[in-house]
């Protein structure tokens, strides 16, 4: 199970403690990898399009170290008690951005053989043109002409990271991977999904409030009004509109807060809906399972104001929910989950399934019923559990 860390694709690290594979191996036998790889400037500035031949395989280099990993994974792997012809990518955040990413570079095929994407996604890459455009601006910030990329090679890399983090910011900047015809021939998940892992099973999901970790936290009681605020930005503005999807969330989810009702609106408008799109995508595309889940667990630390937070479903995939009691608190109730989502995790690594005899039994999503596992202290599959949510968000979507 090879770990893609989080951070979009710009910071984190393999190294961060909550992500220690030790329990997980320890309790369900598997090898666990985690991967650094180079970030930010490092990574994906886009220089094929300025430097001739000599630079023309240069972009992508974040992806490309990652492809590099799995390919040592592949040769070594045994060595360590692992089945090179049975690896699963997963990540959270910006680390299911790298997942749906490795499963459209035709070069990543057959070394991996599962994906789970985590609270993260990415349909489409940067456009040459774009990626070029952001390097000429770059290039001029720290004196060189597009015909003086060697010089780049000879700066120290502090004064590239300080050109780089300068502000104001250049705008698309090494932001993630270009669609560049070589490493990433097409969009990764748009039109459709990627023919060139098509065969890979696939489980992706998301937690309720994904943003109650934002700065600043969002209050435990949030005024009428700036509910109302924040729920005109979802729909463009339009105050009828906003009242009209606050009614929705009132009559769907019983005795709701106000804060409440913008954090699961929006993150059912975003990251929720994005995990969604891939299992739509997937199972149009016929060729492979997928399994969808909805974390809604709710963390009890700071008075319970971070709720479902963004990345609180790692310690529990991990079986790192003692190493992460700064997320989890400390109640007796985090054991049980803790074992059926890292159970599922490995069991769908294993198989490409993720039922184990102390789940209920989870069925691929499919666009007929779209089987949800509800991930909480009661864990339970539901058919399409906010579907007048989704559709009205949906609509408003395609309609700006």
């Amino acid at each position: 199970m090879v770990w893609l860390h989080g951070g979009g694709f710009s910071g984190g690290s393999g190294n961060w403690l909550l992500y220690d594979g030790t329990n997980l191996a320890r309790k369900e036998d598997v090898v666990v990898v985690g991967v650094n790889h180079r970030l930010n400037l490092f990574g994906f500035l886009y220089l094929a399009d300025l430097g001739g031949e000599k630079w023309a395989n240069s972009s992508n280099q974040g992806m490309q170290d990652i492809l590099a990993a799995l390919t040592w994974i592949r040769e070594n792997i045994s060595a360590f008690g692992g089945d090179p012809a049975n690896v699963t990518i997963f990540g959270q955040s910006g680390g299911g951005g790298k997942v749906t990413t490795v499963m459209a570079m035709p070069s990543a095929k057959g070394l991996f053989h599962r994906a789970i994407a985590q609270s993260g996604s990415a349909f489409r890459g940067v456009t040459r043109e774009n990626a070029t455009k952001a390097t000429q601006e770059f290039l001029a910030r720290v004196g060189l002409k597009p015909n003086q990329l060697d010089e780049l090679q000879k700066m120290p890399w502090r004064q590239l990271r300080e050109a780089f983090e300068k502000r104001p910011a250049i705008q698309g900047l090494a932001g993630g991977p270009v669609t560049d015809g070589r490493s990433l021939p097409r969009d990764q998940w748009y039109p459709d999904a990627p023919e060139v892992s098509a065969t890979v099973p696939f489980m992706q999901g998301s937690v309720e409030t994904e943003d109650a970790w934002t700065e600043p936290v969002p209050p435990l009681e949030m005024p009428e009004e700036e509910m109302l605020t924040r729920v005109k930005r979802i729909v463009r503005n339009d105050e009828a509109k906003a009242k009209e999807m606050i009614a929705l969330y009132r009559r769907t989810h019983p005795g709701i807060t106000n804060t409440d009702v913008w954090l699961i609106m929006n993150a059912d408008n975003t990251r929720r809906a994005n995990a969604q799109q891939l299992a739509e995508l997937k199972v149009a595309q016929g060729k492979a399972a997928d399994y969808q889940y909805y974390f809604t667990w709710r963390s009890p630390v700071h008075k319970g104001q971070l709720k479902s937070f963004h990345t609180l479903d790692i310690p529990f995939a991990f079986y790192n929910i003692d190493i992460a009691g700064s997320m989890t608190g400390s109640g007796n109730n985090r054991y049980a989950l803790a074992h059926r989502m890292s159970a599922a995790w490995a069991a769908f690594a294993r198989t490409g399934n993720p039922n184990h005899p102390d789940l209920p039994n989870w069925p691929a999503f499919t666009l007929k019923d779209r089987a949800t596992m509800i991930f909480n202290n009661e864990c339970k599959v539901v058919n399409d559990p906010n579907r007048e949510e989704r559709l009205a968000l949906k609509a408003i979507r395609e309609t700006s």
